[in-house]
């Protein structure tokens, strides 16, 4: 009998002390970025994504509104019944699927490594010209485009992603499996409004979610950023290029118009502004308005400051200032686009 218990006992904190060593090694930094980006992200990381993308996919619905209730009822149930070991190991399991799932993406090479990035192209005349040009494609994209479709994107922007990471990463397109769909969480979607998130990728159920409120404009790069973290790309920075680039090199010009004003909100300035016709104009100011409106103080501020520290402890030494790169990114790597046409 107490060769029984000990045994129990030593499987009671086997979940704990590999969710400790797995973060402790991953706080380190003791996982080769290199190992990271061929051994998992394009080797392990696709298979297991074409292994549960799909049951996440079947359903219409969010699965996190499903997740989430189920697992505070069960972490309430075993705190009533005083089992604490047993809260420590399912948070502990949860852990381990999110990392070993997904999470170690954070660890992969960064997008400067995969691109010829020239530091001579960050300079203050060459940011100077790389607004203009961007001030170019904004307005021209905003002419061609007609009000955009939220299904026909939708729909385009799993293949467009796709196409980025087989050019960027040498990753065939079938080894991800069925396309990933774009998802709103009801339960989640007034947390996203009041903290002024445009959307949330579930790691428990590989699904893409954006928020409910989303103006026409914004939804198609918000989308290719969610499934940008889908197919493997953990760096808020590097989602945010990848959905660029699935964006920019688009042909429908309303997925275009979506990416190159997403960036714009990077560099906005009153001086900056004043490159842009009316109509894109209107569409950043509806945007703010639109932020304004749906913003709890007190709630943003919480989430920013727990997103925050959330990257930092994920390796992402700049926390929420990594969504910011991808001006840095895109400008530093501008002579490099024309192989994602």
């Amino acid at each position: 009998m107490r060769v029984k218990r000990n045994r129990r006992n030593g499987l009671r904190w086997a979940l704990p002390v590999a969710a400790l060593a797995s973060f402790l090694t991953a706080a380190a930094g003791l996982w080769p970025p290199a190992w990271v980006e061929n051994g998992f992200s394009r080797g392990i990381f696709p298979l297991v994504s074409r292994a549960i993308g799909p049951f996440s996919g079947l359903a219409g619905w969010s699965v996190l509104d499903l997740l989430l209730p189920a697992a505070l009822f069960l972490v309430g149930y075993l705190v009533y019944r005083r089992r604490p070991l047993a809260v420590l190991g399912g948070l502990s399991g949860a852990y381990l699927v999110f990392f070993w799932g997904w999470g170690m993406n954070y660890h992969r090479l960064g997008m400067e490594a995969k691109l010829d990035f020239r530091t001579d192209a960050v300079t203050e005349a060459s940011i100077a010209q790389f607004v203009r040009e961007a001030a170019g494609e904004i307005n021209r994209s905003h002419r061609e485009a007609a009000a955009p479709d939220p299904l026909a994107v939708a729909a385009t922007a799993d293949a467009r992603v796709r196409a980025v990471i087989e050019t960027l990463d040498g990753v065939p397109v079938e080894s991800w499996g069925r396309p990933a769909r774009v998802k709103t969480s009801r339960l989640l979607d007034p947390i996203f409004r009041a903290s002024s998130v445009t959307g949330m990728f579930n790691p428990f159920g590989h699904e893409a979610l954006v928020a409910g409120g989303l103006l026409d404009v914004e939804r198609p790069m918000v989308a290719l950023h969610e499934i940008a973290h889908v197919r493997g790309y953990a760096d808020e920075g590097d989602a945010s290029f990848v959905a660029l680039l699935a964006a920019v090199h688009a042909p429908d010009p309303r997925m275009r118009y979506s990416g190159w004003l997403s960036l714009w909100m990077h560099m906005r300035s009153p001086e900056n502004d004043a490159l842009l016709d009316a109509g894109p104009l209107e569409d950043l100011d509806a945007i703010e308005r639109r932020v304004r409106e749906e913003r709890v103080a007190w709630v943003s501020r919480g989430q920013g400051r727990a997103l925050d520290a959330f990257l930092r402890a994920n390796r992402v030494p700049e926390g929420i200032r990594s969504y910011a790169r991808i001006v840095r990114l895109a400008a530093g790597t501008r002579h490099d686009w024309e192989r994602f046409r």
